[in-house]
């Protein structure tokens, strides 16, 4: 680990005890944060498109100097939400998709098979087109003659039959949409040095989650950073990851919706006697609580697809 790396905590939990639950910890698990900017100078693919939905675009990332470790949450959990809405086909939609989908349409005989199927889709809405006829025919007749009253097809036939009729409805796939994860960290300041440490953890997620006014009269807004996410296991005496594989799941690139940070996490104000005020470029502020917790909410960038599974994602 370099010594752009920002970490919390920064001693691992430890015990004098004797019992295998009391031992020091020999690795502690973390959520790597790494924030990076799209580099519009290098266009990917020759093009113009900057889009990180699109399969084997190419944009370039510009990394920034620092990444940040925060110990587990002490919740984490991800979600897989695709979306499906309510079709009414009705008897019309459903003989027209089956026609549509036949695979010999192109071969011979394919018109006749369309043909036998539109016959057989009109001698099924017969009964249907016949109700709905009547029904309409009633309706005009009430609104001329100022009556009350409104029915419709499925009206006649519960009344008269006790039935209604088919609409047909099917669940169909829309879109993935993108996950969503949440994060709340609690972080305690031990000394002065991790204080330090917190008050810059914070500072780079409020900086990375925020855009840049540019010149231009500040006409434009350059759009904030985008992170890199890794769960991963450290050990915390030699400062390096025990392998390079991800833990629990994988996260695509994820842009930062939300920082929230929660100065009194426990319902009480307390404040450090000694803590620096600072408040300028020079002197930034540092942590002037001893405790705090740290809200962050991503979206990736990308759907998740079967493929992405099979990764890890």
């Amino acid at each position: 680990m370099s010594q752009s790396t920002l970490r919390y905590p920064l001693r691992a939990p430890s015990s004098t005890g004797n019992s295998l639950s009391d031992n020091r910890t020999e690795s502690v698990d973390y959520v790597r944060f790494v924030r990076k900017r799209v580099n519009y100078n290098e266009k990917p693919n020759n093009s113009n498109y900057y889009g990180l939905n699109l399969p084997n675009n190419s944009v370039q990332f510009t990394f920034n100097p620092q990444m940040v470790y925060l110990a587990m949450p002490p919740s984490l959990q991800t979600s897989y939400n695709p979306g499906y809405t309510s079709k009414d086909l009705g008897v019309g939609g459903m003989f027209a998709s089956g026609a549509i989908g036949a695979d010999d349409l192109t071969e011979q005989g394919g018109t006749t098979r369309i043909v036998a199927d539109l016959q057989a889709a009109a001698r099924a809405a017969l009964p249907e087109f016949t109700a709905g006829a009547v029904a309409q025919i009633a309706n005009s007749a009430s609104g001329a003659l100022g009556l009350s009253g409104s029915i419709d097809s499925n009206t006649l036939m519960q009344i008269s039959k006790g039935k209604v009729f088919n609409p047909y409805t099917e669940q169909l796939f829309s879109n993935m949409t993108f996950r969503s994860h949440q994060f709340s960290f609690k972080m305690f300041a031990r000394d002065d040095k991790e204080a330090d440490e917190i008050a810059k953890i914070v500072r780079y997620f409020k900086e990375g989650a925020t855009p840049i006014i540019g010149d231009d009269a500040n006409r434009f807004m350059e759009v904030p950073d985008k992170f890199d996410i890794k769960f991963c296991r450290l050990n915390p005496d030699s400062r390096k990851l025990e392998g390079s594989n991800d833990l629990h799941f994988r996260l695509h690139t994820s842009v930062c919706s939300g920082v929230s940070v929660n100065y009194t996490p426990d319902g009480q104000y307390n404040a450090l006697k000694y803590a620096p005020l600072g408040g300028s470029e020079d002197e930034p502020l540092g942590l002037q609580v001893p405790a705090l917790t740290l809200g962050l909410s991503f979206l990736e960038t990308r759907f998740i697809d079967q493929k992405d599974i099979l990764k890890g994602y």
